[in-house]
């Protein structure tokens, strides 16, 4: 079964479906995510197109989803030091669902999992110092 999820709202997505679900982050020069708030099926084959909006030709964006208890500010700052990087660390990408490499101004990128047990699981920007302000989350039911 294949979903394609349709927002009604800017800053919601609702799916419904179990086996697959299509979904759409974007983010822009404002630092923030676009919806904040996904909601995914546990078990679904879950696809996030995810696409920098913004006009800053410089400006870079990541899309992080972290693990349930991962710390957000412990895991943005540790991106700090790092300049921006596709691929993450070992032990940072351990404490990952998924994640997508940079994505540079009106470019896109898509990222794939298996929704996990049924909590809320955040997700985040990876470029470095966006962290507290690009961020939102997953709820899988």
């Amino acid at each position: 079964m294949h979903v394609r999820c349709v927002s009604w709202m800017t800053f919601f997505i609702v799916c419904s479906g179990a086996m697959a679900q299509d979904l759409v982050v974007n983010a822009g020069d404002l630092l923030r995510f676009q919806p904040t708030e996904l909601r995914a099926k546990s078990g679904a084959q879950v696809k996030i197109t995810f696409r920098n909006t913004g006009k800053i030709a410089s400006q870079k964006h990541q899309l992080v989803i972290l693990k349930q208890g991962v710390d957000v500010d412990s895991f943005g700052n540790r991106l700090l030091g790092m300049g921006g990087v596709d691929t993450l660390p070992e032990d940072l990408a351990q404490q990952t669902l998924a994640y997508s490499p940079m994505v540079a101004s009106g470019k896109s990128a898509e990222v794939s999992f298996v929704a996990p047990a049924p909590g809320t699981y955040v997700f985040i920007c990876g470029f470095p110092g966006h962290h507290s302000s690009g961020k939102g989350k997953i709820i899988v039911e």
